[in-house]
């Protein structure tokens, strides 16, 4: 998945658990920053820094141990000054992991648990004439589990910027993370 399915969908869960809890707290930056972080540091890791040791978006980010470190810190966060913005960044990178249908990759997972996480996979070229582009972007382009949920996504950020222009919302959002 990519960046409108993420944050669209991880946004609109937010607001179901914010409309269903009455939770006046969640900070909508970061639900959408923890839509993305597991990619936003592993991409660069993977595909980037250490291509040549991983080539894999999916490393120590998309990892129970990551979303257990962020837990942990938004744990203690709200014990000792109530403050959920950590538990909003952890929700938004579990919400990532569930898009990424991580439990197909238990090695990456559950590491350091498992071993072999990290290792560099065979290398298989697209099929098609298509077989140009990355094998990710080939997915957006022909796979529906892929282009599907960026379609939806996208709807759903366009939804929330049309709220956020109507009801003259923007500064408030950029000031304290508001929505509505």
């Amino acid at each position: 998945m990519f960046i409108f399915g993420h944050a669209g969908l991880t946004t609109l869960t937010a607001r179901a658990i914010q409309k269903s809890t009455n939770e006046k707290r969640i900070d909508y930056r970061l639900v959408v920053i923890g839509s993305l972080l597991p990619d936003l540091i592993d991409k660069p890791i993977g595909r980037i820094l250490f291509q040549s040791r991983f080539e894999s978006g999916r490393v120590f980010a998309h990892t129970l141990a990551f979303i257990l470190l962020l837990i942990s810190m938004g744990l203690y966060r709200l014990y000792r000054y109530k403050k959920i913005g950590w538990l909003v960044l952890a929700g938004g990178t579990i919400l990532h992991d569930i898009l990424d249908q991580m439990w197909m990759f238990p090695k990456i997972l559950f590491w350091p648990l498992l071993s072999g996480a990290f290792k560099k996979p065979a290398h298989t070229a697209a099929k098609g004439s298509l077989n140009w582009l990355s094998p990710e972007y080939h997915r957006l382009i022909t796979d529906q589990h892929t282009y599907i949920p960026e379609i939806i996504g996208a709807i759903i950020i366009i939804y929330f910027v049309l709220r956020l222009n109507k009801h003259h919302g923007f500064k408030t959002f950029l000031k304290n993370g508001s929505i509505f």
